[in-house]
């Protein structure tokens, strides 16, 4: 749009957003809880949204000016962001998606340590762990511990010199998991065809 055609008359039935406040906003997001009435109502006020004579960039007595051709594509996709909003979060208030539980257990090849990983974070999620468990139910062996991997750094969880038989290392908290984290559990002095129980349990966010 050339620079004359950005230019409008004032109407009085017109509402006017500067659009320097959306394109570089002042205020901090917030978490909001509506009522079908409101987003109904949301939903079609968006619809003046889409309109580029909604955007002032520039006040003058008689007339206004509108945002330039690229103010406006940055509009437009905040605009488009929050329509996908008002269909509905992927999240519930406190953010969960979906149950997470991986199974961390199984059957040691050889004498040794036996080691179990999970499943490295996917992209777009973070994981809410509570908690983490091994336990050896052929016999007692030796040191245990249950660590997690948080940017490529090591961080022990739970840790104890030896377990009895059934016996479970336990970690029972909050664990906060980003994109590429992960948990280990280990046990050292396991004999061959030992049986290991362990897993976790959470949930899952998407971002």
């Amino acid at each position: 749009m050339d620079e004359e055609q950005r230019w409008l008359s004032y109407r009085y039935d017109r509402i006017l957003i500067e659009s320097d406040r959306i394109i570089t906003p002042t205020l901090p997001g917030c978490t909001l809880v509506l009522s079908g009435a409101q987003v109904e109502m949301l939903r079609n006020c968006v619809q003046y949204l889409d309109r580029r004579s909604t955007f002032v960039s520039e006040y003058e007595e008689l007339r206004y000016q509108t945002p330039n051709d690229a103010d406006w594509d940055d509009i437009l996709a905040i605009v488009a962001d929050l329509e996908e909003e008002l269909m509905g979060n992927i999240n519930v208030p406190w953010g969960y998606k979906d149950q997470l539980w991986q199974n961390l257990g199984g059957t040691k090849s050889g004498y040794g340590t036996y080691v179990g990983s999970s499943a490295s974070v996917p992209s777009g999620y973070v994981y809410k762990v509570e908690n983490i468990a091994l336990n050896n139910i052929s016999g007692e062996r030796g040191t245990t511990i249950i660590r997690a991997t948080i940017n490529e750094e090591n961080l022990y969880l739970a840790y104890t010199i030896g377990l009895a038989a059934w016996q479970p290392l336990v970690f029972s908290g909050v664990l906060t998991l980003k994109a590429g984290d992960y948990v280990t559990v280990s046990m050292n002095h396991c004999l061959d065809n030992d049986i290991l129980y362990g897993g976790l349990v959470g949930y899952k966010m998407l971002v």
